[in-house]
């Protein structure tokens, strides 16, 4: 059996020196690779190997619950800051087109469409949001617009219940109430807690 190269040096030291050698051990005859049981290397690689596993798994994990931990919600909690970072990704990715990258809307939205047709409104302060309910917000979403139209109006605004999951929606409401002022969502808070 070929002997370890770092031990073969360590021996020539040894004599040099007219030092003892260090005794020799069963399993370092194989090498810190070899085909026997493990030596102190071979222990330190799966060692360092296993403590890097260990340590991605559990960034990436924290990093997975932390984004999406949203997901297990069933309302809109504004003041959850997972929550809020996740609606904010989707509203850029699918809402900000139209409604604006500052909710502002379309111009003209507030001028009377009696068929329809109206343009993308704020969803800032200014507009009609605020006086809507969580769960009508949501539905608006989901559904589209259409569903809570009166008959014969054309409502533009698609539904996105075959794109978003219910906890993408929800997220999505939760950064829209929060870029509104404290007093308008704690008038809310009020009226939805009656």
């Amino acid at each position: 059996m070929a002997m370890d190269p770092h031990r073969r040096r360590q021996e020539r030291l040894d004599r040099l020196r007219g030092s003892k050698p260090a005794p020799k051990k069963d399993d370092d005859e194989f090498g810190p690779m070899g085909n026997g049981p493990p030596g102190r290397g071979a222990n330190k690689l799966i060692f360092f190997v296993a403590a890097f596993i260990f340590i991605g798994v559990g960034y990436f994990g924290w990093e997975y619950v932390e984004r999406y931990s949203a997901q297990f919600l069933s309302g809109a909690n504004p003041s959850d800051l997972a929550q809020i970072q996740a609606g904010r990704e989707i509203y850029y990715a699918n809402c900000a087109y139209c409604h604006g990258d500052y909710l502002e809307g379309q111009e003209d939205w507030d001028l009377a469409y009696p068929t329809g047709n109206r343009p993308p409104v704020p969803l800032d302060a200014t507009g009609p949001a605020p006086g809507h309910s969580d769960d009508l917000l949501f539905r608006i979403i989901k559904n589209g617009g259409q569903s809570v139209s009166p008959e014969g109006y054309r409502n533009t605004m698609p539904a996105y219940a075959s794109l978003l999951e219910d906890w993408e929606i929800w997220a999505v409401v939760a950064f829209i109430e929060a870029q509104w002022p404290a007093d308008i969502r704690r008038q809310r808070d009020a009226l939805q807690n009656k």
